[in-house]
Formats: structure tokens, C-alpha cells, sequence
């Protein structure tokens, strides 16, 4: 699940819901990123904001670290929620219990979260 800003484009307001991903061979669960590809683009994208990723489920090993990372201060990544995100079984939450308190979130998850990303929340359904 990728989205990438570029060309002076703002990404917002996006659900991928209810998706099962089965083991692959290669690849990344979740790529978010504002970028610039000189070769391809005119300029970076302005930012990715309000992004929803909820009931996804992932049972593998092959997954490389996924990413999210914003461009600068001006174009960033905002408000990406994770709602009922499992990997291999493990539900990830801000709160779960077996999270030692120096790790991050996405870390449970293999995520990278680099520069410019704000509001990225892990949280179980209150449902």
C-alpha cells in the first residue's frame, strides 16, 4: 500500500480498509513518502495528509522495513492512523502491553518513520 507525493501534489483523505496481504517475496507492507525524482518530477509533492489504513492483516517474513517520511517542514505527512493493523498475529497499538517503553510503535510493526511526519497513531478499534 504506497502512496507518493510528487509533482507538487497533496494526497489527502484516504481509507485502504479491510485488506488481508499474504506473504511475498519482496517488498514494503506500507510506503508513504513526499519526494522529489529529478528524473520524473517537477518539484516534490506538498505533503500526504489524512490517511486511514484500517483492518489490515499481514501473516509473513519476507516484508521489508516499510517506510513513511515526509520531504521538509513545508511538506510533511500528517494524520496517518493504523486502526486494527495485525502483522503475524500481533495486534499493534500505541498501548499494547508487550511494547518495552523505549521502543516506538513502528517499531513493532517494522516500520521506518523518518523526518517530517506528524499525527501517526497505532490504536485498536473502540468498537
Amino acid at each position: 500500500m504506497s502512496l507518493n507525493a510528487g509533482d507538487n501534489n497533496l494526497i489527502r483523505n484516504v481509507t485502504f480498509e479491510n485488506i488481508r496481504v499474504e506473504d511475498f517475496r519482496q517488498g514494503q507492507l506500507v510506503n508513504l513518502r513526499v519526494f522529489y525524482n529529478t528524473k520524473y518530477y517537477t518539484s516534490p509533492g506538498r505533503g500526504i495528509e489524512n490517511v486511514l489504513f484500517k483492518d489490515i492483516v499481514y501473516n509473513g517474513r519476507n516484508a521489508e522495513q516499510s517506510i513513511i517520511t515526509g520531504y521538509d517542514d513545508s511538506r510533511k505527512i500528517k494524520n496517518v492512523v493504523f486502526e486494527n493493523l495485525i502483522v503475524n498475529g500481533k495486534l499493534i497499538t500505541d498501548d499494547m502491553p508487550e511494547k518495552s517503553k523505549w521502543f516506538k510503535t513502528f517499531d513493532m510493526a517494522r516500520f521506518f518513520v523518518g523526518d517530517h511526519v506528524d499525527g501517526l497513531t497505532f490504536r485498536k478499534s473502540t468498537l
